[in-house]
């Protein structure tokens, strides 16, 4: 689907929306990137990214909670990401945490427990930031006590 953005009457940009919906493991490709990723699957999955590249990026969204863990992983142990992923409790008004990867060995977003954010509603943005970082942002919704979804 395409849409024109609009900024005081100019046209900013054009963007191409691609959705992907993953109820399986899955291997994205380059080609793959600007994409939205559905992870629509309560059994678990793991979604490994392509070769790390300035200027790649994905957006995931926890569409249904998992019941057993949601991987994230780069393409190889030595593409790290950066950046921090809040995690709130939507059942305790002021239970929420940052948690931000150590930059020496993160190479999953392991959605493994609710405590790690495998809760539906979660979201979060990956981007290429040169050939071995991806940058992360985002918010994931967990239970319990909060803990790092980096490993």
């Amino acid at each position: 689907m395409r849409s024109d953005v609009l900024n005081d009457n100019s046209l900013v940009s054009n963007i191409d929306n691609k959705v992907k919906v993953l109820t399986a493991s899955h291997t994205l490709t380059a080609e793959d990137s600007g994409s939205v990723i559905l992870l629509d699957v309560a059994g678990g999955l793991t979604v490994t990214l392509p070769s790390c590249a300035s200027g790649l990026n994905f957006k995931f969204i926890v569409k249904t909670t998992f019941t057993t863990a949601g991987l994230i992983n780069t393409a190889a142990t030595d593409e790290l990401y950066v950046g921090t992923l809040m995690l709130v409790d939507p059942a305790t008004a002021t239970d929420m945490n940052a948690f931000s990867a150590d930059v020496s060995n993160d190479d999953t977003i392991d959605l493994g427990s609710a405590a790690q954010g495998w809760l539906q509603g979660g979201w979060f943005n990956i981007v290429g930031t040169s050939s071995t970082t991806w940058h992360v942002d985002g918010q994931l919704v967990g239970d319990g006590t909060l803990a790092t979804p980096f490993e």
